[in-house]
């Protein structure tokens, strides 16, 4: 079950996991005209390996599954519940990355900007990033906005951009896979020991949305600085 683009997803880059390794895996979720996970007997029916995701999903649920499945897998970034019998994975310690993912180049980081990669999700954040990118670093600056676009679009995409402005959720863990110097702006509760981490390994600059007018000034005096990298500032 997932919750948010960013548990879809994980939760797909699991299922390439099992593809690889030779496994047959179904993905269930919420979602318009499909039934609700929670209560669906299939989910849980003659399954080897049950994985959930979910910040919303009652524990009886997880009992549910950890009755009917050989092994239990819980995703949890920061102990939500008092989980069943289980694996719980912490994917701030241990990313979960869709397969166009696993096989990364280092990227060169250029102390010049073109191109600035903007992706906040979902998010109803009211912030017009591109524009102030403009204000900052010129009217030839190029921004690329995610629309709906697939694994090796947003691939692509990261790959062309000098800088990043994402939300703190799986996008970001896409960026440091990548190596694009980016600023985290924290727009879930969940997605705080996501961003420490990276942050405290020198990856990023974290903002919270009430400072929102910061995060492209914080790219600009990436650029200026003579550090490769956002840990001098």
């Amino acid at each position: 079950g997932v919750y948010g683009y960013g548990h879809l997803t994980r939760c797909n880059a699991i299922l390439d996991g099992f593809a690889a390794f030779g496994f047959s895996a179904e993905l269930f979720y919420r979602g318009e005209g499909r039934a609700d996970w929670e209560f669906d007997e299939a989910a849980f029916d003659g399954r080897d390996i049950v994985v959930i995701d979910s910040y919303t999903a009652a524990v009886n649920a997880y009992d549910r599954a950890s009755e009917k499945a050989k092994v239990c897998v819980w995703l949890d970034d920061f102990c939500r519940l008092d989980y069943p019998k289980g694996i719980v994975h912490n994917c701030a310690d241990m990313p979960i990355l869709r397969k166009e993912f696993w096989n990364a180049y280092k990227k060169d980081i250029q102390q010049s900007v073109q191109n600035v990669f903007i992706n906040l999700g979902s998010a109803p954040v009211e912030f017009d990033f591109a524009a102030k990118a403009k204000e900052v670093f010129g009217e030839n600056i190029n921004t690329i906005e995610l629309r709906n676009a697939d694994a090796k679009g947003v691939k692509e995409a990261m790959q062309k951009a000098d800088i990043a402005i994402s939300a703190a959720g799986q996008t970001l863990l896409e960026l440091a896979c990548m190596g694009v110097p980016s600023v985290a702006v924290i727009t879930a509760q969940n997605q705080i020991p996501n961003a420490t981490k990276l942050k405290n390994i020198g990856f990023c600059k974290v903002v919270t949305p009430d400072k929102l007018y910061k995060t492209v000034e914080y790219l600009h005096d990436f650029c200026a600085a003579e550090a490769r990298g956002l840990s001098s500032l």
